[in-house]
């Protein structure tokens, strides 16, 4: 087993911990544990945990706090992305959406209800620095954030390339930002330019992330009208691989830089799956991206670690 394996095992197992002490002895407990269990990839905790371990100030009781901070909120963001009146998806991690297996209000409060947690699991962090990352953590996931960001997702009918990239940066980057920043803001010995570096590479590893799940839903073998028309990599090919390069470029550099070797890790165990889905979908991809495929293929070839 690998040490990211091992990560995913004891932050689920952690999620499991919590929720014991945590839901109502309620039905409704079976609707957040349904929501929470089994998780994802687990991508954003481990970036936590990734960059506690890059500064060799990894403390297992604080950072689990946010490592469950971060998957919570991010769960909380799924249930209610999948609701009818957004997103109207009725698969979420290879299971039934909330909703659609139980229903459209119990998913809302469900949404609700994990918001709300998230904020309370941060708050048992032991630090003289907890308001400062609440001040951070709420505007990067408030109403001038990841709120707006879905909301500026739902709005845009026919975005800009501009306004799409500013769509990204808010509804997905904020996230990985946090995720990055969070760990830092909670030791006095990390400098301001450290903290805006974190706070940029958080920024390009969302958009680039994004732009590859863009791209990522073109592999399936029958894509939705609605995909076909809103796809950002349909729409401005040119403009999304141009962007992909600046982007990974710029998160290279920070890597570099800061030596970040387990986040490192961590960014490349996350595109193995891209980077194998694209593989496998190379005929479907040629006739939905044309000679653009090559150049698609070798960025992700850049991307691998």
């Amino acid at each position: 087993m690998d040490f990211i394996e091992k990560c995913r095992e004891e932050i689920t197992s952690d999620l499991k911990r919590i929720l014991l002490t945590h839901l109502p002895r309620h039905e409704a407990a079976q609707i957040y544990r349904y929501a929470l269990l089994p998780p994802g990839k687990l991508f954003r905790p481990l970036l936590v945990r990734s960059m506690a371990w890059d500064r060799q100030d990894y403390r297992r009781e604080t950072h689990s706090y946010l490592e469950l901070f971060v998957e919570i909120h991010h769960v909380y963001t799924l249930v209610h992305d999948d609701l009818p009146c957004m997103d109207d998806d009725s698969m979420r991690r290879g299971k039934e959406s909330t909703h659609q297996k139980f229903n459209e209000w119990k998913a809302l409060l469900c949404g609700d209800g994990l918001n709300t947690l998230s904020f309370h699991i941060l708050s048992l962090i032991e630090s003289p620095r907890l308001p400062l990352l609440f001040r951070y953590v709420s505007w990067a996931l408030g109403p001038k954030g990841l709120v707006h960001g879905q909301y500026l997702d739902l709005a845009s009918k026919d975005p800009s390339p501009d306004k799409l990239l500013r769509t990204y940066k808010l509804k997905t980057s904020r996230l990985i930002q946090t995720a990055l920043v969070a760990p830092s803001l909670l030791s006095e010995s990390v400098p301001l330019r450290a903290l805006k570096d974190l706070h940029l590479l958080g920024e390009h590893i969302g958009i680039a992330f994004q732009l590859l799940d863009d791209l990522s839903e073109l592999t399936e073998e029958r894509v939705s009208p609605q995909e076909l028309e809103i796809n950002s990599f349909l729409l401005y090919q040119d403009f999304c691989l141009k962007e992909l390069e600046i982007r990974w470029g710029k998160i290279e550099g920070l890597l570099k830089t800061y030596s970040l070797s387990y986040t490192r890790k961590v960014l490349g165990d996350y595109l193995k799956g891209t980077t194998h889905l694209i593989a496998d979908s190379d005929g479907r991809l040629k006739e939905r991206m044309g000679e653009n495929l090559k150049v698609v293929q070798e960025i992700l070839h850049r991307l691998s670690f």
